[in-house]
């Protein structure tokens, strides 16, 4: 097997760190506006389930989208 050189072995180290560090400053960044978007989304769906006429006419005719935005509405967390 043969041994790889230090200068080569760290800027080798080097580059791959760089890339990484990248990855994760993506990832950071996609996170951040996904967790504004649903911050945003739950938010509006609260209002809209605030509004006793809206509230209702959602549970009568989508049932199923009312008992999902009320859990969304009620989450503690995203």
């Amino acid at each position: 097997m043969k041994q790889i050189e230090k200068p080569d072995f760290d800027a080798r180290m080097e580059r791959e760190m760089k890339s990484l560090q990248r990855n994760i400053e993506a990832a950071e960044k996609a996170y951040g506006e996904s967790l504004f978007n649903l911050t945003v989304a739950r938010s509006y769906i609260k209002k809209l389930l605030g509004n006793a006429k809206i509230a209702s006419y959602i549970k009568a005719n989508r049932p199923d989208i009312f008992s999902e935005f009320k859990a969304i509405a009620t989450a503690e967390t995203l």
